[in-house]
C-alpha cells in the first residue's frame, strides 16, 4: 500500500507543477494535494467534445445550474 500512496503523492505533485508556476503546500500530500487541485478548478472550464461519429445531440455538456 505504501507504493500505492507514493505514487499518488509523485502524480499529484506533478500536476500541480503543470498547473502552478509555484510549489505545492510542504504540509499536504497525495489524496489531500488532489483535493485541493481540484476544488481550484473551474467548474465549467472544459473544452467542447467533437466526434466525427457522434451527433451533437449524443454529447452530454455541463450545464449551469
Amino acid at each position: 500500500m505504501v507504493v500505492r500512496e507514493q505514487n499518488i503523492d509523485d502524480e499529484a505533485k506533478e500536476l500541480w507543477d503543470i498547473l502552478h508556476d509555484y510549489p505545492p503546500p510542504s504540509d499536504i500530500h497525495g489524496c489531500e494535494l488532489l483535493d485541493v487541485i481540484v476544488n481550484g478548478l473551474s467548474k465549467y472550464d472544459h473544452t467542447k467534445f467533437y466526434s466525427p461519429f457522434l451527433r451533437p445531440d449524443q454529447v452530454v455538456t455541463p450545464r449551469l445550474r
